[in-house]
């Protein structure tokens, strides 16, 4: 049978990350040994346009990117401050565990994120 229509398919986005309540990030973050100021981005923003790498760490709860250990959690993968390429590294592990919006904690975090 010969394919008669293609339609492109949005990736989801999940909830807005900004919406999501403080409790439960803290929760993340505490889980995660994460404090500092709260930083929430979605997944599919932070990748967009982005090559995706040719391995990835082996799916679990943990992975550690340089000097962060990054956690997954449900749809959020939780972090300390780092890098704009340890957070892109974290989320494209993340997204094997469906993960699909990204906390940092600490001063910083990648343009495109907001401070809740």
């Amino acid at each position: 049978e010969r394919v008669r229509a293609i339609r492109r398919v949005a990736v989801a986005l999940g909830r807005r990350p900004e919406s999501a309540p403080r409790d439960l990030l803290d929760g993340l973050a505490d889980r995660a040994g994460a404090s500092g100021d709260c930083w929430v981005g979605r997944i599919s923003t932070l990748l967009e346009g982005r090559t995706p790498p040719v391995s990835v760490p082996p799916w679990g709860e943990w992975a550690t990117f340089g000097d962060a250990r990054a956690r997954c959690e449900g749809e959020w993968v939780t972090l300390p401050s780092a890098p704009e390429d340890v957070v892109v590294a974290a989320a494209w592990w993340a997204t094997r565990m469906g993960a699909r919006s990204v906390q940092v904690r600490g001063d910083s975090a990648p343009e495109g994120f907001t401070r809740v």
